[in-house]
């Protein structure tokens, strides 16, 4: 095991103070160093972060957040990386939204590019989320599930036209006089009905109405007419089953004119609407519409049905005879059974496609967090909540049957993980308790399998001492929850802040060095804790959040932003060191 010097803070102390001498002639030698080379060499002669792993009996590795787009860039980051870690995050690199394609598909080159390159370089890749409430395409999967309206549409059908028809057949008359079937004289429409100066007299036709319809549902019938004589009398009239209707309007009211003898199709039109409809608040009934009886409105078929000019001579052709009836408007919502294979397919694609897109023949992406964040309650507008549609505990035990599905044919075997971000302001041991009764409700169908816990903790130091003692209680108490679940525990996106007494945060570049001494005392807390309270061959390790800092942030990172060492180098090194 490697020797660590006493704290670095008393070593740039000392070496201030032994410069402090004056000689007997009164000449000061100058034999002080720049504090920050004074650091800097301290620190240089710690070893590679990963050589101060214990590896015996447990699968721990160290690793570190890094874009998936600086990593495959392999620069000084990447160098860094590979000789201090044994695996890279990509943690919140890739999610449905910036994968998304203009066609609607996602583009999973990213993920397999960065697959590659790990698995060329030797260093384990964690794959990220693969499904959340957050981040979600939730305009698009909200309209996968609209209802479909169907608005008011007309639809005719019940012809009565005289086709087939023999040439010659006629028509019983409501008041005597001749019709025949005969051909068009036009030569249009192939078979007409010819009327032979009829007096007050009108063919009378059989109607058999559309399956599922009754007269009520219908709106009216048209006709075509070729018109001789007859366009006045005493008007149009609609005979059903012997009951004679008036509508106030004649032939010529339509634009027929005797000696016409022109085709008007659809010339002729009636309205029908519901008894009551204008009469029963005292109204006329307007022309060329008449208020079906209650006593009809549940027909089915009219025996006896009859359109024509009441007129002492009637004299004119006709032919399709069409009724016309309304589709009222529909409302058609998805079934639960529908949006539930609408979404799993979207599931699919997603998950499915990442996955695979983690296959590699050298080293495949294994671990992934495919259950992030479920005790969030962040809504925003790419919010969507996979388990409205999918249950509470069959959308995690759908994902993860997608994920292990997707791989089960090309020999890889999965370590499926939920994660959750937890910070210092949260009920840390509350929200153990809630993340392990997810487990296991979703494992209750004994198929669903969650490997391990993994937690993006964002920690602070406050110098508040009575809110520091609590941090590091709340500490220990998640480290003891999660070691009794008999499942791997993973800290990832690990982070370390201060914080002054009134709990503001303090910028790296504004904190002393009592408040860095302190800050990477309490980051080797957090890793000792761990490593005490998690089984051995429970560890599957810890991941920092980021490398370098910026003079203007706020977390301590172990490398400053040239890449030298920084005091949380150290507190790094002392974590990995058991106690």
């Amino acid at each position: 095991m490697k020797y660590i010097n006493n704290n670095i803070i008393s070593f740039i102390l000392i070496a201030a103070l032994a410069v402090s001498c004056v000689d007997d002639y009164g000449y000061r030698i100058q034999m002080e160093k720049p504090q920050d080379v004074a650091a800097s060499e301290y620190l240089n002669q710690f070893d590679l972060l990963k050589s101060y792993i214990n590896r015996s009996g447990t699968p721990f590795q160290l690793a570190a957040g890094m874009p998936a787009s600086e990593f495959v860039k392999k620069d000084v980051a990447f160098s860094t990386l590979l000789t201090n870690f044994d695996a890279v995050d990509l943690n919140g690199s890739y999610n449905p939204l910036n994968t998304l394609k203009v066609d609607g598909t996602y583009d999973f080159n990213g993920m397999h590019t960065a697959a590659n390159v790990a698995a060329e370089a030797g260093v384990v890749l964690y794959g990220g989320v693969l499904c959340s409430e957050q981040g979600q395409r939730t305009a698009y999967y909200n309209k996968l599930i609209e209802p479909i309206d169907i608005p008011v549409e007309t639809e005719t059908g019940t012809i009565i036209n005289f086709e087939d028809d023999n040439l010659g057949a006629t028509y019983p008359m409501t008041n005597g006089g001749k019709n025949a079937v005969v051909t068009d004289p036009d030569g249009e429409s192939g078979k007409v009905l010819q009327i032979v100066h009829a007096n007050q007299s009108f063919p009378k036709f059989h109607v058999k109405l559309k399956e599922g319809l009754v007269l009520g549902d219908y709106t009216g019938v048209t006709m075509d007419m070729r018109l001789n004589a007859g366009q006045y009398g005493v008007g149009l009239r609609v005979v059903i089953n012997g009951t004679t209707f008036e509508f106030g309007r004649n032939a010529a009211d339509y634009g027929f004119s005797g000696g016409q003898n022109t085709w008007k199709r659809g010339g002729i039109y009636v309205k029908f609407v519901k008894e009551g409809t204008y009469t029963a608040s005292g109204g006329k009934v307007p022309a060329g519409t008449i208020e079906i009886p209650n006593t009809m409105k549940d027909l089915t078929e009219v025996k006896e049905f009859s359109l024509g000019s009441a007129s002492g001579d009637w004299d004119a052709y006709i032919d399709n005879l069409t009724f016309t009836w309304e589709v009222k408007p529909q409302h058609i919502e998805k079934t639960p059974e529908e949006k539930a294979e609408i979404f799993t397919k979207e599931m699919e694609k997603w998950i499915g496609g990442m996955v695979y897109a983690g296959v590699n023949e050298l080293n495949s992406v294994k671990a992934w967090n495919i259950i992030s964040n479920p005790l969030d309650k962040t809504v925003n507008e790419n919010t969507f909540k996979w388990s409205e549609y999918l249950g509470d505990e069959g959308y995690a035990r759908t994902a993860i049957k997608i994920a292990r599905d997707t791989v089960k044919n090309v020999g890889v075997k999965l370590e499926l993980f939920v994660s959750q971000t937890l910070n210092q302001y949260d009920e840390m041991s509350s929200s153990a308790d809630k993340l392990i009764a997810l487990v296991n409700a979703w494992e209750g169908d004994n198929i669903s399998k969650i490997d391990g816990y993994n937690i993006l903790l964002s920690s602070v130091y406050s110098k508040d001492a009575n809110f520091q003692k609590g941090n590091e209680t709340m500490i220990s108490e998640l480290f003891e929850k999660l070691s009794k679940t008999g499942k791997l525990v993973r800290v990832s996106n690990l982070s370390m802040m201060v914080e002054d007494t009134n709990g503001n945060y303090i910028a790296t570049n504004k904190m002393s060095e009592e408040d860095k001494a302190a800050a990477i005392s309490y980051m080797a807390f957090i890793m000792q804790e761990y490593r005490k309270h998690i089984p051995l061959d429970k560890q599957f390790g810890i991941s920092i959040s980021s490398m370098t800092e910026t003079s203007t942030g706020y977390k301590l990172t172990p490398w400053t932003s040239n890449y030298n060492r920084s005091v949380m180098y150290e507190g790094i090194i002392k974590g990995l060191i058991s106690k």
